[in-house]
């Protein structure tokens, strides 16, 4: 008997033993994935990289929550920190692959499905990037909108992604219709996918499909076919609306116009208290079919044809990736035009 209950408490000592092992693991893996996640919040992709593996190797049980985590560092370590798509490309797959071994194993975690959707995203644009790196001008229905124009001019927009940002396109139709009435016939817009194509055909807005994932550039190369095409061109958001008819205030005495956030511009344009994206805002563009319009339309498109050539640093990131085309604009205008202080 006495035999027996020192062999049962060393099998209970043993138990005890791997648990405690067990649990130490668990602590240390937890403690690694935490660091992890402060570098990760500190934009220090590199090193939270560093303690996410770590993590991942102190307790087997722990890895796919550091997995999903090291596959998220990993792809936004591949946005701010590559230098061009080439780099970037295969650390997003990378990415992808340790966000997928973590989903299988923890498939309803909101945070893993968000990282995996968004690195998807990613190289579904770098495939879209790559395919328009040396479009300048997009293809427009060129008889079909001289048609339509109002002394030369169209109003431009375009849409895509279902009804939701369409709806918005009718709102900006309708308040055309009742406050610039003249300019209803010339309202075009531009098709991204063929369902929102169907829904401006079905409701008798004139519309074209060019199918793209790239809207980085698409405003860019949008206005860029308009002018070639000789038309004057009113490029705005699908969520303007118009209190009045705009075509007013335009004195056709300058090349390209376009409008800025501040109520004062005439005190903070260009100042550096704000930031450079408040100075213009591309949501509303007026350019006129000029050749020198024209060239500083293809120069921007040229100049800044990949996220990657933004010539910008966000938040002390060490890449230049932006994918704000408003905030590169005004710094590209910074950079041509010695007037803009």
């Amino acid at each position: 008997r006495a035999v027996a209950a020192a062999n049962e408490y060393k099998d209970d000592l043993e138990v005890a033993s791997a648990n405690e092992a067990l649990v130490k693991k668990h602590l240390e893996s937890f403690r690694l994935n935490r660091l992890g996640i402060k570098m990760d919040l500190a934009n220090r992709w590199d090193e939270a990289a560093v303690f996410f593996r770590a993590a991942m190797e102190a307790s087997p049980s722990d890895a796919p929550k550091a997995a999903g985590n090291l596959g998220t560092v990993i792809y936004k370590n591949a946005t701010h920190s590559s230098s061009d798509w080439d780099e970037a490309e295969p650390l997003y797959e990378k990415g992808k692959q340790l966000l997928e071994r973590a989903l299988r194993q923890l498939p309803d975690s909101p945070a893993l499905m968000k990282s995996y959707r968004e690195v998807k995203h990613f190289q579904t644009q770098v495939k879209a990037w790559r395919a328009g790196a040396d479009l300048r001008a997009l293809s427009i229905p060129k008889e079909d909108l001289l048609q339509v124009a109002v002394n030369g001019a169209v109003v431009c927009t375009w849409s895509g992604g279902g009804s939701k940002f369409s709806e918005m396109a009718l709102n900006l139709l309708d308040s055309i219709r009742r406050h610039a009435p003249v300019w209803e016939q010339a309202f075009v817009v531009m098709s991204l996918d063929k369902e929102t194509e169907a829904f401006f055909r079905e409701r008798g807005v004139k519309t074209w499909l060019h199918e793209t994932a790239d809207i980085y550039m698409t405003r860019w190369r949008l206005l860029a076919g308009l002018l070639l095409a000789g038309l004057d061109a009113l490029l705005v958001d699908t969520d303007v609306v118009f209190l009045g008819d705009p075509f007013l205030h335009f004195h056709r005495d300058a090349d390209f116009e376009v409008m800025t956030d501040h109520l004062f511009p005439a005190r903070d344009l260009w100042e550096k208290i704000w930031r450079d994206e408040e100075h213009v805002n591309t949501g509303f563009i007026f350019a006129r079919s000029t050749k020198t319009a024209v060239e500083l339309v293809e120069s921007f498109i040229s100049t800044h044809h990949s996220p990657w050539d933004s010539n910008t640093s966000l938040g002390g990131l060490r890449g230049s990736f932006d994918l704000f085309d408003q905030r590169i604009f005004a710094r590209f205008v910074r950079r041509i035009d010695p007037g803009a202080r």
